[in-house]
C-alpha cells in the first residue's frame, strides 16, 4: 500500500514513458507480462513459480530468457528488478483504470 500511494501522484506522462522504457516491448504480450511479474514476486525456485503457472519449468525458463532477449536487461539484476516491478504495477494500474 505504501509504494502504490507514493506511485498514485506520479505525472501520467512520465508513468506512459517509464513503461515504455522498462516493459514497453512486453506491452502486447501480457502472458510474457504475467510470467515475469509472478517470478519477481516468488521466493520459491522456478519448478514452484512454473507450477503455479500450469507451465512447464522449460517453458518459464525460455519464457524468462525471451523477456530479457526483448527488454535487452539481465532480470536477475536488482536494480532491474525493482524496475520492472515498478513499471509492472504502474502498467496494472494504468489498466485497471
Amino acid at each position: 500500500m505504501k509504494l502504490e500511494l507514493l506511485l498514485s501522484d506520479l505525472d501520467e506522462q512520465k508513468v506512459g514513458h517509464f513503461i515504455g522504457r522498462t516493459i514497453g516491448s512486453l506491452i502486447e504480450e501480457e502472458e510474457l507480462i504475467y510470467n515475469l511479474e509472478m517470478w519477481l514476486k516468488s521466493k520459491g525456485g522456478l519448478q514452484e513459480i512454473a507450477d503455479a503457472l500450469h507451465i512447464h519449468k522449460n517453458t518459464l525458463k525460455y519464457r524468462l530468457k525471451k523477456i530479457e532477449k526483448l527488454l535487452k536487461i539481465d532480470i536477475n539484476n536488482n536494480e532491474n528488478k525493482l524496475e520492472l516491478m515498478i513499471a509492472i504495477l504502474l502498467f496494472r494500474k494504468r489498466k485497471s483504470v
